[in-house]
C-alpha cells in the first residue's frame, strides 16, 4: 500500500524550445517532442566532419528545459481547488473559479526542479531555484507548456479511462 502515498518518485518532463526572431522581437517557440528529436538528430548530422565556423552557422538551436515533478496527492489537489476560488461576486453571490490561479497552483505545487541557469554579476553560472516568484516570472509560453505537459502525463483522457 505504500506506493499509494509515495511522493518520492519524480516525473521527468522535457520541454524543447527555440528562440526565434518574430516581428522584430525574440520569441520563445515550443517545439513538439517528435520535431525536436528530428532537429536534434539533424544537428548531429550537420556537425559531423565540418569546420567549427561552418558548424556554428548550420547548427539548429534547440534548447531543452528538463524538469522534475511530483504527482499531486488528494490533499494537494484539494488545496489547489481552494486557492482557485476567489471572493464572492457581489452581484451574483457566487464564488468565482479562476482557471489561471488553478494552473499557477498546479505548477507551484508539482514542479520540484528544473535546469534553468542564470549568470550572476561576477559572470558565474548558478541554478535558478524553483520557487513561486521564479515560477511567476517564467515566460508565459513556457509556463503554459509546462502545465499542459504535466497535466497530460498525470490525468487520463476520457478515451484512456475507457481503456483501463
Amino acid at each position: 500500500m505504500l506506493e499509494l502515498v509515495d511522493k518520492s518518485k519524480l516525473i521527468n518532463i522535457k520541454i524543447y524550445y527555440q528562440i526565434k526572431k518574430i516581428k522584430g522581437t525574440e520569441q520563445l517557440v515550443i517545439v513538439d517532442d517528435e520535431e525536436a528529436e528530428k532537429l536534434l538528430k539533424a544537428n548531429e548530422e550537420i556537425l559531423e566532419g565540418e569546420e567549427k565556423e561552418e558548424q556554428a552557422k548550420k547548427k539548429l538551436d534547440i534548447k531543452v528545459l528538463e524538469t522534475q515533478w511530483v504527482a499531486l496527492n488528494w490533499q494537494d489537489k484539494n488545496d489547489i481547488m481552494e486557492l482557485s476560488y476567489s471572493a464572492m461576486d457581489a452581484a451574483t453571490g457566487l464564488t468565482q473559479f479562476s482557471f489561471f490561479k488553478y494552473r499557477q497552483s498546479v505548477v507551484q505545487k508539482g514542479l520540484k526542479s528544473w535546469s534553468i541557469e542564470s549568470i550572476d554579476n561576477n559572470g558565474n553560472k548558478f541554478s535558478v531555484p524553483v520557487n513561486p516568484q521564479n515560477i511567476a516570472n517564467l515566460n508565459p509560453t513556457l509556463g503554459l507548456a509546462l502545465y499542459e505537459k504535466y497535466n497530460s502525463l498525470t490525468n487520463y483522457t476520457d478515451t484512456e479511462m475507457g481503456n483501463l
